[in-house]
């Protein structure tokens, strides 16, 4: 009778243990923060969890974090010949063979190191495939703009700044690199810098004289500001988003002139700016939509208007002609 009872009571225990329960692995959903393409291969960067690998139709692969570095709100970029960069709490870590394995930059025999660096902006060329440049800053207050010409194995300090930080690095399709750095403390300052690349061995020159930001648009800081976006359809224009409270203002300027024009403000997060070099028009991405900035003057002159709302057809935004129905 006693093993009678126990069978059911046993299986029952089994079944528990082994029943389907929700995972948290690393505390909670992943959250992904780019999508990346190599031939028909998805890749997808996620915080705290690694990188999700797979094909239209196919499974699922995991490449857990623990596999690529220990920083797990890293970044993760591709360069043109298939070598993915991720950054770590200080320096870099690559794959050159679809992120099965991971190797550390190594420190150079001499000159800046930038495996002593906190990485904060990684972006590869996309006209050449061995390049990327990335910036950085050091414990000791100094940043640095580096370039590898070798897909990361190597990098060279091509511009630095002391005792400011970079807040945003672009590169335009002319081949211009635009960087801005900012001073916080008693004398808050920024600076924004147009350079040329002599690339190989090189470094680079200034392609306009730095633009200091003088007044700044209402309600917003310094010590708030970002460099965004650059503007594919004219030299020297780039944008930068200011941070206010409650407002966030995105803003314009024009190094050849040495003006700064207020573009938008919005309550809604400012995400990303993309210009439309055939239609001649700035798509403003936001919490509240898409907006859409034709010509050059700001919106606040009646040229800019919502494209794409929370709530329409996603595959309607900012369309030349919008999809009936």
């Amino acid at each position: 009778m006693r093993m009678t009872l126990f069978l059911p009571f046993a299986a029952l225990a089994l079944f528990i243990a082994l029943r389907p329960a929700p995972v948290l692995a690393h505390g909670g959903l992943p959250v992904s923060e780019d999508i990346l393409w190599q031939g028909n291969t998805l890749y997808v960067p996620t915080q705290y969890w690694g990188i999700f690998v797979g094909t239209d139709g196919g499974e699922w692969r995991w490449i857990c974090d623990e596999a690529i570095n220990q920083y797990k709100l890293r970044q993760m970029r591709q360069g043109g010949d298939g070598t993915f960069y991720a950054t770590d709490l200080s320096g870099l870590t690559l794959s050159k063979d679809n992120g099965c394995t991971w190797v550390e930059v190594a420190a150079p025999e001499s000159g800046d190191d930038i495996t002593q660096f906190y990485i904060d902006t990684l972006v590869p060329d996309p006209k050449v495939a061995t390049r990327a440049y990335a910036t950085g800053i050091a414990s000791g207050g100094k940043s640095v703009l580096w370039r590898s010409e070798d897909a990361g194995l190597t990098w060279k300090n091509i511009f630095s700044v002391d005792g400011a930080s970079f807040r945003g690095f672009a590169l335009a399709p002319d081949g211009f690199l635009y960087a801005l750095s900012v001073q916080t403390g008693n004398q808050p300052s920024a600076k924004l810098y147009a350079l040329k690349d002599a690339g190989g061995d090189g470094g680079t020159s200034l392609a306009f004289a730095p633009t200091v930001l003088g007044a700044l648009p209402m309600g917003t800081t310094i010590s708030e500001v970002t460099l965004i976006a650059v503007d594919g359809r004219m030299t020297g224009r780039a944008y930068l988003h200011f941070q206010g409270d409650p407002d966030q203002v995105l803003a314009a300027v024009d190094m050849v002139k040495g003006t700064m024009t207020e573009v938008l403000r919005t309550q809604s997060p400012i995400f990303a700016v993309n210009t439309d070099v055939a239609g001649d028009r700035l798509l403003i991405s936001t919490g509240d939509g898409v907006y859409l900035a034709t010509g050059s003057r700001p919106c606040g002159q009646g040229t800019c208007a919502t494209c794409w709302r929370r709530g329409r057809l996603a595959r309607a935004a900012c369309a030349s002609t919008p999809p009936s129905g």
